[in-house]
């Protein structure tokens, strides 16, 4: 409890996770209760390719098909899925700012839930969980610790495809 501020966590995770609003929200809901009605395995192509509509698939990346799965194991419903992800993207935004000083803290903490009504009604879930697990790795730059660095920049892939694209940064 000492190491991490868990009200904060838990209140965003309650919060953010039961929410039910957003452009988001129901695009995700009816992706959840479709693949979440598929009997197909996790590595079946039918699976993670699976055809929403006529024109096109889930687009879900690993991550987000093997907690539908796990989800579906325990008969869950998809608050489920938005309550995970809310406490993930908290948890790593607040391992990322406890690493600073408190007036450093208190103006992130200024600039997060300043941010955050327009990032969590809008269309950024999954992004906003790969940046801030992202904002964890960055360390590792300025240590020139590329085997983690990148290793981890692998593992952020199965949170959102487009992590991909803040990898090259450990060049510059």
């Amino acid at each position: 409890w000492k190491r991490r501020n868990w009200f904060i966590i838990i209140t965003f995770t309650l919060l953010v996770g039961l929410r039910g609003v957003g452009i988001d929200y129901h695009g995700y809901k009816d992706q959840f209760q479709f693949l979440s009605h598929l009997h197909y395995g996790l590595f079946d192509s039918r699976y993670y390719n699976a055809y929403i509509d006529e024109w096109s698939t889930t687009q879900f990346e690993p991550f987000y098909l093997l907690l539908i799965k796990v989800i579906k194991f325990f008969n869950g419903e998809n608050y489920w899925f938005f309550t995970v992800i809310a406490f993930l993207q908290i948890f790593f935004y607040e391992n990322f700012v406890s690493k600073f000083k408190k007036g450093e803290k208190m103006m992130m903490a200024f600039v997060f839930f300043g941010s955050l009504i327009f990032i969590e009604t809008f269309n950024t879930m999954r992004q906003f969980l790969a940046f801030f697990a992202y904002l964890n790795i960055v360390h590792y730059i300025p240590e020139r610790n590329w085997k983690k660095y990148f290793g981890y920049g692998i593992l952020l892939y199965c949170f959102h495809s487009s992590i991909v694209f803040l990898l090259p940064l450990y060049f510059f």
